[in-house]
């Protein structure tokens, strides 16, 4: 999954980590895997799918020190008014450690989507990091990515993200949330001006699958999405997902 949007991917409740030893135990090797199906892909509050379902999933690798290494992918549609992108693939790495109590997140993340032209410039990347600290059943964590040339050439991408999660005693359900700001160096280029996205959701693990519902949304205007679009409204999104 997308390591600088952890937040989004719990929202969407699609992702599911099960971890499988594929090493000696003193290599400490772990591979994760996970496969999903959502009524939409929403990043960082916008559909990426014209509001259709995505079938998306990944793999990671992790070494010992935190270090990992992954890749995850999603399908995608723009729409007819762009050339047409089907699939979007996120290879990433970095490393995780844990330290007094608090859990650190740092690398780097390059954004592909295969078939689509060159010349669109689609493809970026983006450099992240993050914190976090659990606390009982309550998990909170903050989170930045920084990409010096945006999707679509729209020059420099800032986020600015806080989650939350919290387990319900007694029960396999899980609650979650996130408020985050997107700014974007060219916003003509780009499609919207600055913007702040959010999220609330509710996930739980029944028979060894993960279900979610979520409800995300911007706070831009339909007028001001891509030119009059609802790609940035406030959706609910239903999603299933399994560890491999």
């Amino acid at each position: 999954m997308k390591r600088v949007k952890s937040g989004i991917a719990a929202i969407a409740g699609a992702l599911v980590l099960a971890s499988v030893a594929v090493g000696a135990e003193a290599q400490e090797v772990e591979l994760t895997g996970n496969v999903s199906l959502a009524s939409d892909y929403a990043f960082r509050g916008i559909s990426q799918t014209m509001e259709e379902p995505a079938v998306q999933g990944g793999l990671d690798v992790s070494g010992p020190a935190g270090v990992y290494l992954g890749a995850w992918g999603s399908s995608v549609n723009f729409g007819e008014d762009l050339p047409r992108a089907q699939l979007e693939l996120d290879v990433y790495g970095g490393i995780a450690p844990s330290v007094a109590g608090f859990d650190f997140d740092l690398g780097a993340l390059y954004y592909l989507y295969p078939g689509s032209e060159s010349a669109n410039n689609f493809d970026f990347y983006e450099i992240y990091g993050g914190v976090g600290r659990t606390v009982g059943p309550l998990g909170l964590g903050l989170s930045a990515a920084y990409s010096p040339d945006f999707f679509a050439a729209s020059g420099t991408g800032v986020w600015f993200g806080a989650e939350a999660s919290v387990g319900v005693p007694g029960t396999p359900l899980t609650l979650d949330g996130s408020l985050g700001k997107q700014s974007i160096e060219e916003n003509d280029v780009w499609g919207t001006p600055d913007y702040m996205a959010w999220s609330a959701g509710i996930g739980a693990e029944l028979f060894g699958a993960s279900i979610g519902a979520t409800l995300t949304g911007t706070d831009l205007e339909e007028g001001e999405c891509f030119g009059g679009s609802d790609l940035c409204n406030t959706r609910v999104i239903l999603s299933v997902g399994r560890g491999l």
